[in-house]
């Protein structure tokens, strides 16, 4: 009998051994898999508010890439509109402008002026014909009889012409005015705004370009990033 129970205290005995040792390596086996479960699900949620981060970040990229689009578009319709206002603007100042220069030289004593003038450029041309408006004509022809070499015409009611040499000097107040006009409003005044306008251009499409390169690496930099992260959670989780 006692030959036999000692065999099975034995026994026993390594059983409780053996379930012991199992149990502990049971224990270190669930510390390990708690310990990097919470390691993992850090590291996921870590990954995760960086994603949520980058996310809003390039929404917010998005949302401002938009505002300048948008701001440029507004820009390019008021100037646009501007350009319109303007040149409407510049087209009635030139018609009233006209009527004005027309009415100024249109005033007898600039005839008498431009005749005289014209008169004096050839002092020693052997015959000269001269058409002045009938008004004109009929006020300075006892002064233009003691011109021998001036042979004094009608002509047209608003126009001063001399004749000479096969050539014809002419006075008009629309002609007067419109060749005037160039020199107040000059060309160059208003290539200035076209110029301003284009530079403005320039401005915000390289602005708009370098944001949407800036943009567009930022999303590669990100798509690499979350590849070369899946792999890695991949493993772990086999683990």
């Amino acid at each position: 009998m006692s030959d036999k129970s000692e065999p099975d205290i034995r026994q026993t005995a390594q059983e409780k051994v053996l379930i012991k040792h199992q149990a502990m390596k049971a224990s270190r086996f669930k510390k390990i898999l708690t310990q990097q479960a919470k390691k993992q699900a850090a590291e996921i949620c870590q990954s995760a508010q960086q994603e949520a981060a980058e996310i809003q970040r390039v929404a917010y990229q998005e949302g401002y890439q938009h505002g300048l689009q948008k701001l440029l578009m507004d820009l390019v319709h008021g100037l646009e509109s501007s350009q319109s206002q303007y040149q409407q603007m510049l087209a009635r100042s030139e018609a009233r402008l006209q009527t004005l220069l027309a009415d100024v030289f249109s005033d007898s004593r600039v005839y008498e002026i431009v005749s005289d003038h014209f008169i004096r450029l050839h002092p020693e041309s052997p015959q000269i014909q001269m058409y002045l408006p009938p008004a004109l004509l009929k006020k300075l022809k006892p002064a233009l009889a003691e011109i021998q070499h001036i042979a004094v015409l009608a002509g047209a009611e608003e126009c001063v012409a001399l004749e000479v040499d096969n050539e014809i000097l002419h006075f008009s107040p629309d002609g007067a005015a419109q060749s005037s006009l160039p020199h107040i409003f000059t060309l160059s005044a208003r290539c200035n705004i076209l110029q301003a306008r284009k530079e403005m251009y320039r401005k915000f499409s390289e602005q708009l370009s370098q944001s949407g390169e800036h943009d567009d690496h930022h999303h590669t930099s990100l798509h690499t990033e979350n590849d070369s992260r899946d792999p890695e959670l991949g493993t772990r989780a086999s683990e």
